[in-house]
């Protein structure tokens, strides 16, 4: 926990490097007159660039009022919330009812500091912009680092900015695209990539950051801690995310070889591996373990809201108490209640399932020690509350301190045994998904599911069935159903949904007809609006921010 809280605090102080801005099309790192200064002098440019470094990263942990004021934010929110895994949850639908909208496909435009589901575009363009300013610099100031540091930042800067525009692609479709630093020419009036040219931009910069970035282990990193930084292998296994819904849209040409290609390398590298027990994954003694591809450290330092360092997912998912009802000493009663489980997750896990227990908190669970009481359904509807970012309470008016899992290694091998079945290697696919149900049976139910025991872990049950598919479209779909109960809530499912072109479907038959705050919506007219809202009659997309279309004179999307 030290050295996570001491990491964050150099990212908090780095931010002091990035001038402000009044929007994203304005972003400039380092003041004009002091640039040079700054990183002319090669006794301090390695250290000065590795700030600014870290001023880059610190875009992953935007939370409220982070960034021009922005909404309450987690980067797993849009996905989770427009998918069948959750509902939005809170207090009620008069708490972020626009977010309702969103799941509706009933959005209008609204400003960025209005709405919620308009924030990844600040968070997108915040993140590539200040990619982009690395990636200039250290062209600009190369020769005084040392060639391992040059290609080392070079990749790390270069995932940032593929990472940022992959979260832009998924929520808006299509965007404008800038490879460097944008110049007050550049603001007005910008031609917008299509689909398939951002995701040909995003795979470019992800493929260079995979020949750039060291693995996790290298010598290469030199003193600096890899805890939440983009490595090698963090870099193919968002790589593969990316082309599976290259794939899903038919864009550039991609095969499921090309993912194959990735996974497998990471399987081989030996770097990671699933912890024994799949309970402790979202614990403490999870944290930058053996699972962790891609991690970003969080610490609360005290600043409250909007300061860096914090993951508001946290506070936004921990239960919302109900004032009629008593709660035990030890439940956590300081959260907003967001993401909330759907009766349809539930029932997806197989009984002696212990994902279910760590996944979702039922009423009557037992956690951290104490019984949950019944829930009043006007504030958790269905009854669930989400367990993997509950508690315990953050502190008042601050984010929490568990990290952001954004990559597991579990993820990596479903992925693999996907890209295996669909390249004639369904052995291979068996092999792998069974690697993945192996954790899960021998896992434990969640540390303090023992009633008056907050940190013990109960015996494993052992009593999870094995795979019975061997193969042809059973086991398609046993990896896919592995892949949502392994991966709930976890930011994932919409885009699954999306690539294997079943969204619309789910859509219609269990979204809008199991959300009780939609429940009398025609599913037809969700269907119908959704429709409306493809780019190309293929690419879903949100609508462009209201005061960016009106400013900039951005082309919104359609149906909007």
């Amino acid at each position: 926990m030290k050295r996570k809280s001491y990491y964050i605090s150099l990212i908090a102080a780095a931010l002091l490097f990035f001038g402000s801005c009044e929007d994203f099309l304005e972003e400039r790192p380092v003041a004009q007159e002091t640039t040079d200064s700054f990183l002319s002098d090669p006794a301090t440019a390695e250290a000065n660039f590795e700030q600014m470094m870290r001023a880059a990263y610190s875009v992953f942990t935007i939370s409220e009022a982070s960034w021009q004021n922005n909404r309450h934010w987690f980067e797993a929110m849009i996905s989770d919330w427009m998918s069948d895994d959750c509902q939005k949850g809170g207090n009620g639908p008069g708490d972020m009812p626009e977010m309702l909208d969103m799941r509706s496909w009933t959005a209008i435009p609204m400003n960025t500091t209005v709405s919620h589901y308009e924030t990844p575009w600040l968070v997108g363009y915040l993140g590539s912009g200040r990619a982009n300013t690395i990636l200039k610099l250290l062209e600009d100031y190369k020769d005084n680092l040392s060639e391992v540091s040059y290609s080392r930042m070079k990749g790390e800067a270069l995932f940032i900015r593929g990472y940022f525009y992959f979260l832009l692609a998924k929520c808006f479709g299509s965007v404008p695209y800038y490879s460097e630093p944008v110049s007050t020419n550049d603001y007005y009036n910008p031609p917008k990539a299509t689909p398939e040219e951002l995701y040909a931009y995003i795979e470019a910069d992800l493929t260079e950051a995979v020949s750039l970035c060291p693995e996790k282990n290298s010598s290469a990193w030199g003193s600096v801690w890899t805890g939440g930084r983009a490595t090698k292998g963090a870099a193919r296994a968002v790589l593969a995310r990316v082309i599976t819904m290259e794939i899903g849209f038919g864009f550039n040409g991609k095969t499921w070889q090309d993912v194959y290609d990735q996974t497998n390398a990471i399987i081989s590298s030996g770097i990671y591996n699933l912890l024994p027990n799949y309970a402790t994954v979202f614990e403490d003694e999870g944290e930058m373990g053996l699972e962790s591809v891609f991690e970003i450290p969080c610490a609360d330092l005290g600043g409250g809201y909007g300061s860096p360092g914090g993951n508001m997912q946290q506070r936004m998912t921990t239960l919302r108490p109900d004032p009629d009802l008593t709660y035990g000493d030890n439940t956590p009663t300081g959260g907003w209640g967001f993401s909330n489980p759907t009766n349809n997750l539930y029932a997806q896990f197989e009984t002696g399932d212990p994902r279910r227990e760590c996944t979702i908190i039922a009423n009557g669970d037992i956690f951290m020690g104490d019984v949950i009481p019944t829930t009043d359904t006007d504030i958790c509807p269905d009854g669930h509350w989400s367990r993997k970012y509950c508690g315990p309470d953050p502190r008042q008016n601050t984010q929490g301190e568990k990290n952001m899992r954004l990559v597991r290694y579990a993820e990596v091998l479903l992925t693999h045994a996907e890209a295996c079945y669909h390249t004639s290697r369904e052995a291979e696919a068996l092999t792998t998904l069974q690697i993945v149900r192996a954790r899960a049976q021998a896992s434990s139910g969640p540390k303090g599911s023992i009633l008056g025991e907050i940190d013990t872990y109960p015996v494993p049950a052992g009593t999870l069935a094995g795979i019975t598919a061997t193969g042809g479209q059973a086991l398609l779909d046993a990896i896919k159903h592995e892949r949502r109960v392994e991966m709930a809530i976890e930011g994932q499912r919409t885009w699954d949904l999306i690539r294997w072109g079943e969204f619309e479907n789910v859509l219609s038959t269990v979204i809008i007809p199991g959300d009780r705050f939609l429940g009398s919506m025609n599913p037809s007219e969700a269907v119908a609006s959704y429709r409306t809202h493809l780019i190309d009659g293929l690419v879903p997309c949100l609508p462009i921010p209201a005061d960016e279309v009106e400013t900039y004179g951005i082309e919104q999307n359609p149906g909007y």
